[in-house]
């Protein structure tokens, strides 16, 4: 979805729409910023599929939520994977 045009009058709800696809576009801009700083390696390999970066994409969101999570389980459950 798209915002609305900035030209042009707009109703309360189209100016609350945009204020919040700019919110949320925001928020995943900087989810991404994050991601690509803490697996610099894994994201930077431009030969791989597309199917493959989704799947590097996916596995670096769940680490990172393993990662900050810090809990015992978590770590177990991280060290099980790695081991694969």
């Amino acid at each position: 979805m798209t915002p609305f045009k900035e030209e042009g009058t707009h109703i309360i709800l189209e100016l609350f729409y945009n204020r919040k696809h700019k919110q949320g576009r925001s928020i995943v801009e900087n989810a991404f910023g994050i991601l690509k700083r803490k697996f610099r390696a894994l994201l930077q390999n431009s030969d791989l599929q597309v199917s493959s970066i989704l799947n590097v994409f996916s596995y670096c969101c769940m680490f990172h939520n393993l990662l900050k999570d810090e809990s015992e389980a978590s770590i177990e459950w991280l060290m099980c994977i790695i081991e694969l």
